[in-house]
């Protein structure tokens, strides 16, 4: 049987290439209309639609199936070096700091705190906490906007369309691994008024030591709405990073959003 090597650009958008990344692979099936690959080796998510590449079932031959050709797709889990779960992550922790029941910034109540998982769970027993993870973000992003959103900038929730559309692409792989995110899930709930943000990330893998003091170190605008990172922002794990501890800045029912100039 042959087997090709195909890799799936992670975006939405086929003008916005996701590589260099770290990838994971699983096996595809190629219909066997679909023998050879696209110039460069490189499929984008659209093409592998229109292809009719898709996931063996499991428990089937995906050759009997299909008719076609085994493949193994690399999905991309990075943009650059801008690790994508630890995205996740501190958009979970940031989202839960900035309820009405720990920091007062959004308008969402325990949502990622243990009720909430209670709540939730009924009718989403396997998904639940990401559908709050979502949900949250959308608050937390359409408040920031409220408060401050500069022109050509990027904040925590409002990332390059690259960046963006690879973190949507996740969701799926997340959804799938849901059980090992238990254990991070659990923790956030745990976050409360008396909570220190920049020490919680650390505890958790998020942030060092240099990072927690360079963010301690940034300022509030004088109007107090917004905290500027130094220089541009890059796609980098350590961009996030700032773009979340600046949010200790702010105060408790004070809001200040951390922003990063963007490309030029």
């Amino acid at each position: 049987m042959e087997e090709h090597h195909v890799h799936l650009l992670l975006a939405n958008s086929e003008r916005a290439p996701l590589y260099p990344a770290r990838t994971f692979s699983v096996d595809v099936v190629i219909p066997a209309t679909h023998t050879t690959l696209p110039e460069g080796g490189h499929w984008s998510g659209a093409q592998a639609r229109r292809a009719g590449i898709y996931p063996p079932r499991k428990n089937s031959d995906p050759v009997s199936a299909g008719g076609g050709i085994i493949a193994r797709l690399s999905m991309a889990t990075s943009v650059g070096n801008l690790d994508l779960d630890h995205l996740l992550k501190i958009r979970v922790v940031v989202g839960r700091f900035g309820e009405m029941d720990v920091a007062r910034w959004w308008n969402t109540t325990g949502q990622l705190g243990l009720v909430g998982a209670i709540a939730t769970k009924r009718g989403l027993p396997r998904t639940h906490r990401f559908a709050q993870a979502r949900s949250v973000f959308a608050v937390a992003a359409h408040r920031c906007a409220e408060v401050f959103q500069p022109p050509k900038c990027v904040t925590l929730w409002l990332l390059p369309p690259d960046v963006e559309e690879a973190f949507d692409a996740q969701w799926e792989k997340w959804l799938e691994d849901g059980d090992s995110w238990n254990a991070f899930f659990r923790d956030v709930e745990g976050i409360s008024a008396s909570t220190d943000l920049p020490q919680f990330m650390a505890a958790h893998g998020l942030a060092d030591p240099n990072q927690i003091a360079a963010a301690a170190r940034l300022k509030r605008s004088a109007e107090g709405r917004a905290v500027l990172l130094p220089g541009s922002f890059s796609r980098n794990t350590d961009s996030v990073t700032m773009l979340a501890l600046a949010f200790a800045r702010g105060e408790p029912g004070a809001l200040a959003v951390p922003y990063a100039r963007g490309d030029e």
